[in-house]
Parts: structure tokens; sequence; C-alpha cells
């Protein structure tokens, strides 16, 4: 006979070098989905069961795993997107960087070239290029957000003007985040 799952409140945190724990701000659940963000870097997960009944007084869970390495697959994937032209479905979550021709929850392709980065709008039988972002120095700075798999932010220059699009799965999200950077 088996019991129902036991509650419990969680607290992330990534190690790196000199075994400095910074805890992962907004995950607190029993599931945590690493990025490309998150390679090189030790997992660890302090565990304590919860209930409403009393407090518990026992000895807390704690467990690590890393460093983390990219899967091959994912590597594959980056290199190749990196040497073509490559599209990524995305849907627009939200548009503060005023590009017009970007509409919040609509669904766009990114395109990946060489130097740049823009958008097609595929609603209609000609795909139309839309918003050209240049690859710079600093900016486009890619974000991805530890609350969301698949949701990747770019920050477009120094005003913070930015855009927040989600990817159809995380390892797209990671693809896509890489090779922008």
């Amino acid at each position: 006979m088996a019991g129902a799952p036991l509650p419990i409140h969680c607290k992330w945190y990534t190690m790196e070098k000199g075994n400095d724990l910074k805890e992962i701000e907004g995950i607190t659940g029993a599931f945590f989905q690493p990025s490309i963000d998150d390679v090189g870097k030790t997992i660890c997960v302090h565990a304590i069961p919860a209930s409403d009944a009393m407090d518990y007084h026992g000895m807390p869970g704690f467990q690590e795993v890393g460093p983390l390495i990219l899967d091959e697959s994912v590597k594959d994937k980056i290199e190749s997107c990196s040497a073509n032209r490559t599209k990524f479905p995305i849907v627009v979550e939200r548009n503060e960087a005023g590009l017009a021709s970007l509409v919040q929850g609509k669904k766009y392709l990114a395109v990946v070239d060489e130097s740049e980065l823009y958008f097609e709008d595929t609603s209609n039988a000609t795909a139309q290029k839309l918003c050209r972002i240049k690859f710079e120095k600093d900016y486009p700075e890619v974000r991805m957000p530890r609350n969301s798999g698949t949701t990747l932010v770019l920050l477009l220059n120094e005003k913070g003007a930015e855009v927040s699009f989600t990817t159809e799965t995380n390892i797209t999200r990671d693809v896509l985040g890489s090779i922008t950077r």
C-alpha cells in the first residue's frame, strides 16, 4: 500500500566556484528546470516536509547535482543553428521596446542570421521581415527567467527596452538564447 506523496518546501541554490551557495529566487517547489545558464554550475536543493498539522523538527533533506554539462544533442543543435539561418517559432509575451510591428500574443518566427535577429510574420502568404535587431558588443542582452522554462527576454539597449517571448520548448529557448548571445 502506498501513501500519499509528502508535500515539501524547497529552496534551490546554485553553487559556483568556491562553494558559495546563491539562492535561486522564485523557485520553491519540488521541481526546477535548469537552463543553459546553469551549465557548469552545481544545483542544490534543501527540502523539508510541509505540514499544516504540525511543525517539522527532523533533519532536512539536502541534495546536490553537478556540475551540469551541456547535453550533446543541444550542443549539436547550437552548432548547427549558428552556421545556418535558423527559424524558431515564438509568441510575443511583452513588448516594452516600442517595436511597433510586434504584437503581444501573436506568433512569429524568430530568425537568427549571422549578425542579426529578426522576426517574420507568417500569418499571410508572403513572410514579412520585421524589426531587425543587430548583434552588438553588449546588446541584445539575453535573460532567461527562472520561473519559466520557455521564456526568453531580450534587453535591447541601455535604456532598458526589452521584448520577451515564449518558445515551444525549454531546449528551443536555450538554443535561441545561446546563439543570440
